[in-house]
């Protein structure tokens, strides 16, 4: 079978050739930190829903099938976004991130329910590892890797990590 190449953009190849560069001076004797920045595109890989995806969701399950309720919810957290975010408040509810979604509806008990019943559910059935977090944690093993920054809410670092260093983690 042949396979089709992944085309690969000009700041990734620089990303990636840069990162390159500083594991072989790390190798070297180099005495840098290598921290890497880990968000939702490592995560994407294990048919965990990311963005768009989730707030869909999440939306779906706060608002229910009834269109009339919905109009007046949304009314509501139109109102409670311009209240949280004053200048930034121009945006209507349903153009905010993940993040300005969340920080609205957690401002109500049935949205934190809400929130944290449709993110345990996304999270709980990662289809597979994905391969850079195995990737990532065997270079930690090897002293390549000094510290992680994750935004992500799902595990799958951490169990990577698990497996590969045990005894580092704390």
């Amino acid at each position: 079978m042949i396979s089709t190449p992944i085309p690969i953009s000009e700041e990734s190849l620089e990303s990636l050739n840069t990162l390159t560069e500083n594991l072989f001076a790390r190798h070297n004797g180099a005495n840098s930190l290598i921290v890497p920045f880990i968000g939702a595109g490592c995560s994407a890989v294990s048919g965990i829903p990311v963005g768009l995806k989730l707030i869909e969701k999440i939306k779906n399950e706060f608002f229910g099938t009834d269109d009339q309720s919905s109009v007046k919810i949304n009314q509501i957290l139109s109102a409670e976004t311009a209240k949280l975010f004053g200048e930034q408040g121009k945006k209507e509810f349903n153009e905010l991130s993940f993040f300005e979604v969340a920080s609205v509806l957690s401002r109500f008990t049935y949205g934190r329910e809400v929130i944290d019943r449709v993110v345990s559910k996304a999270v709980s059935n990662p289809i597979k590892k994905p391969l850079c977090y195995e990737l990532l944690s065997h270079l930690a093993k090897h002293g390549f890797i000094d510290h992680f920054i994750s935004v992500n809410f799902d595990e799958l670092l951490d169990e990577s990590l698990r497996d590969e260093i045990p005894n580092r983690l704390r």
